[in-house]
């Protein structure tokens, strides 16, 4: 399979009516634990669920997976979403070596149950 740009200037991304929450909601959850927490083949879904430390809460990222490369659990999470060049979103931890790109929607969500 030939990857999609990564690459892409997502300069833009403020304006996209559904990424352009997504930095501050992520930076939130920066240098929690990251792990696949929810993988479904029938309607090809995969959750992310990030935790901190000592921090009452979650954050998810739901989306329709069609390439992952990457551990299943990391810590410290560093996660970003873009958009590349095909319009696919890329999730991505750079300094944990993630790269997941999903074809279909993506959702973002904080305190999602059960919340610890």
């Amino acid at each position: 399979m030939t990857l999609p740009d990564t690459k892409f200037d997502n300069a833009s991304l403020r304006s996209h009516r559904i990424l352009r929450h997504f930095p501050t909601l992520l930076h939130r959850w920066h240098g929690g634990r990251a792990r696949f927490y929810d993988l479904t083949d029938s309607h090809r879904s995969l959750t992310i669920r990030v935790e901190k430390s000592g921090v009452k809460g979650n954050l998810h990222l739901t989306f329709s997976p069609v390439h992952i490369c990457g551990p299943v659990e990391w810590s410290p999470a560093h996660l970003e979403v873009k958009l590349n060049a095909d319009g696919h979103y890329v999730i991505y931890d750079e300094k944990a070596d993630v790269t997941i790109i999903s074809d279909g929607g993506i959702e973002i969500a904080e305190n999602v149950q059960p919340v610890y």
